[in-house]
């Protein structure tokens, strides 16, 4: 339900007010659907089209590489036994 909430699921985010919409940009969930709604309609700039794909682009990157992490550590700390 939070997801949806700030993935702008719910309803749109710019009926925010604008600190939190700021807010909500520094994370990865209005990238999930509002952004791409939004691109859709054709109410964003060229401007913001630019600013939302490098925080798209960053977004991928940082988790990409987030969850390599995870993954290189957890194969250190399994341990199995049988066959």
């Amino acid at each position: 339900m939070i997801i949806d909430f700030t993935a702008g699921k719910l309803f749109p985010l710019d009926i925010l007010p604008k600190i939190f919409q700021n807010i909500l940009y520094f994370t990865p969930f209005p990238y999930l659907s509002y952004a791409q709604s939004q691109l859709f309609l054709g109410r964003f700039e060229p401007s913001q089209i630019f600013w939302q794909s490098i925080g798209l682009i960053f977004w991928v990157i940082a988790l990409g590489f987030a969850s390599v992490y995870a993954w290189n550590k957890s194969l250190k700390e399994y341990a199995a036994a049988g066959h």
